[in-house]
């Protein structure tokens, strides 16, 4: 019986006589780690002491607490690999295929940062029990990874399980591109021409923005994850040209044809610094990308001409953020309206996104508040923020959508107790309500929305609370 219990113990405690010290690690993936070691009952410190520890599980071949390690045969020098395999048999594993080389090139703070960035994946891939879709609708494309194969690996499984996908060739349906920081210069410039040209304007973003994605249950915002720093190395060769190929740019734009046919007119009002700007170029590029014009000197002629003829009337879109626009600042426009040469329709720069998503000119009452210029400039919304929708069409949905990503909050597609805010449409009887009220998010109108991006979180009453009471589904509804 004792020899019995023995056993038991052993398989319930694989580590039970393993004490590990952790060096060179990140605080959050240290902290996750010493949880690990507990639950298969094992025992952390701190300090390194030689007489107590019989493991060292170091991110990087180098330090104090390294080099004294590695001066006693008895302590098992690692990588954190070791433990997740313990932790993936549920049984001590052999030391010796994770021991950590001296000779590993460490001293690149490339290597060192990837593989902090790498462990955390491991330990997301680990848990069994973090499920999610947050990357249901990304596709992505990875640059740089080519002599970090087993962190592409790890990375393109953490893609797969939160319903992403990965594409290994650029093609027309690419919304996210992926930098690891080893991209040289001219990878980097390549990958700026495809985030300027593509038809979807994807975005580029460190490995790092999928971690925090993927915890976080929703997309981050990407602006906050830009690829970081380049790193000078001559001896990879990019597995594409500095160059996009001009042949892949002249398939996305045969079948970009939404704005064919449309002019386009920029009308920015410089915003102040709290508020969201946008950069014009990006605009024209979307624009350009999807078979629209940008109006000029010779565009207008031809317009005049087609009116004297009496052709079929043109439509001119003018695309306006920072606040209220006066289209008598810009000549075209002015004598556009004037002589009423052609139909001018206000825009925003999340029309055009969501046009683009929709494959389809979108009307702008389909959802004003996103669509249609708003007299005042948007005010950003905190990264903290993370917001669900229940009760609108698919099209209002994707409005709003574009309208929280462009100013920098969140929002998901599935309600999790992460989420903050549940907005309704008026009228909806979703069972989101009353799942909303038993995990204590804040359920509140579109209005809500709107006054928050006019006047701040805390309203235009400066409630420090919040304004959500003034706004509340619930006292609207009853």
């Amino acid at each position: 019986m004792e020899n019995d219990s023995r056993k038991r113990a052993r398989v319930d405690s694989p580590l039970d006589d393993v004490v590990i010290c952790l060096t060179g690690l990140a605080h959050d993936v240290k902290k996750q780690l010493h949880d690990m070691i507990e639950s298969l009952g094992g025992r952390y410190t701190r300090d390194f002491n030689i007489d107590t520890n019989t493991h060292l599980i170091a991110g990087v071949a180098r330090g104090a607490k390294y080099d004294l390690a590695k001066s006693h045969s008895h302590i098992h020098v690692v990588k954190p690999s070791w433990l997740l395999a313990c932790s993936k048999e549920g049984n001590r594993v052999e030391e010796r295929a994770h021991l950590l080389d001296s000779e590993a090139k460490t001293e690149d703070k490339t290597q060192v940062d990837s593989g902090s960035l790498a462990i955390q994946v491991e330990l997301l891939l680990n848990d069994g029990n973090m499920l999610c879709s947050v990357f249901k609708n990304c596709r992505f494309y990875l640059l740089g990874f080519e002599e970090h194969a087993d962190f592409k690996k790890a990375l393109g499984k953490l893609i797969r399980r939160g319903m992403g996908t990965i594409y290994w060739e650029l093609n027309e349906e690419i919304t996210t591109l992926v930098l690891h920081k080893s991209c040289d210069i001219s990878l980097r410039k390549a990958a700026k021409a495809v985030t300027e040209c593509h038809m979807n304007l994807p975005s580029a973003v460190s490995p790092a923005w999928v971690v925090d994605s993927y915890k976080a249950g929703s997309n981050m915002p990407t602006g906050q994850y830009p690829p970081t720093e380049p790193v000078q190395n001559t001896e990879i060769a990019p597995p594409i040209p500095s160059k996009p190929s001009r042949k892949l740019f002249q398939k996305m734009n045969s079948n970009s044809t939404i704005f064919r046919g449309c002019l386009f007119s920029l009308s920015r009002m410089a915003p102040p610094p709290w508020a969201v700007d946008f950069e014009s170029k990006e605009q024209e590029a979307l624009i350009k990308s999807h078979g629209g014009q940008i109006l000029s000197l010779k565009l207008l002629d031809a317009i005049r001409v087609d009116a004297g003829s009496g052709r079929l009337r043109r439509m001119c879109y003018v695309v306006c953020w920072g606040g209220r626009s006066d289209m008598n600042l810009n000549p075209f426009l002015s004598e556009l309206q004037r002589k009423d040469l052609c139909t001018l329709i206000k825009v925003t720069p999340v029309w055009l996104k969501a046009c683009v998503a929709a494959q389809k000119r979108l009307p702008t009452d389909t959802l004003a508040l996103a669509l249609a210029p708003q007299p005042w400039p948007l005010r950003r919304l905190d990264s903290s923020i993370s917001i669900v929708l229940s009760g609108f069409t698919s099209t209002q949905k994707l409005a709003i959508t574009k309208l929280i990503e462009a100013i920098g909050g969140r929002i998901t597609g599935d309600m999790t107790k992460s989420n903050t805010h549940l907005i309704c449409h008026e009228g909806s009887s979703s069972p989101k309500v009353e799942k909303a009220s038993q995990w204590g998010i804040h359920i509140v109108t579109l209005e809500w929305l709107e006054h928050v991006i006019e006047h701040g979180l805390r309203g235009k009453q400066k409630d420090k609370g919040g304004c959500e009471f003034r706004f509340s589904f619930k006292a609207k509804n009853t």
